[in-house]
């Protein structure tokens, strides 16, 4: 046992690439969501692209392809980057919060024929984020539009958009009247991701 605890002390300090590797990869990720955030897409790419080479099992990394291709109004490819995060884990409210929201833009320039069935996804998507995280503000906006503005053969339904605002005001009341920082933030953050 002893042995095999020298083996990896040894194999660990003869290769500190490793070690730095893996405390890059926490701060790397930051580093490319400040270019995000400052609008500097071009950078972001890049950096993403080397990130994802680096580290493909992080789905953060292909996410913010996403977001990318999606800022730049680019929804297929935003659409191919959001499936590859959903598929590498499949439990992340906002990761089907932008695939819907990127099939949403892709139905809005699809054919007639394509629409339901991008629709159908879109639904799919955006109850997939309100159930795997009830507390996501954005996504329950989304749906609540989708419920508002889809037909009811494609699941469109007042009574359901009712209860999502219903669910949106249960939420955001507490916020309003706590008077705290993460209360004002929480809102602040949802709102600025609707407009992303």
């Amino acid at each position: 046992m002893k042995r095999c605890v020298a083996l990896t002390v040894l194999t660990v300090l003869a290769c500190p690439g490793v070690l730095l590797t893996l405390a890059r990869a926490a701060e790397d990720i930051t580093v490319g969501i400040q270019l995000f955030d400052n609008g500097r897409l071009a950078e972001a790419r890049q950096f993403y692209e080397s990130f994802v080479k680096e580290h493909p099992d992080d789905p953060a990394g292909v996410f913010y392809l996403g977001r990318i291709a999606f800022a730049e109004e680019h929804y297929k490819e935003a659409v191919a980057w959001f499936e590859e995060a959903v598929r590498l884990t499949d439990e992340n409210s906002d990761y089907h919060l932008w695939l819907g929201r990127a099939y949403g833009h892709q139905a809005e320039q699809a054919s007639v024929l394509q629409q339901p069935l991008l629709a159908r996804k879109v639904k799919e998507h955006f109850e997939k984020a309100v159930a795997l995280n009830p507390e996501n503000i954005a996504a329950r906006s989304d749906l609540m539009e989708y419920y508002l503005r889809a037909p009811r053969i494609l699941g469109g339904s007042r009574e359901k958009a009712r209860e999502q605002a219903e669910e949106i005001a249960k939420r955001e009341r507490p916020q309003e009247h706590s008077g705290n920082e993460q209360g004002r933030s929480n809102t602040d953050t949802a709102s600025s991701q609707r407009t992303r």
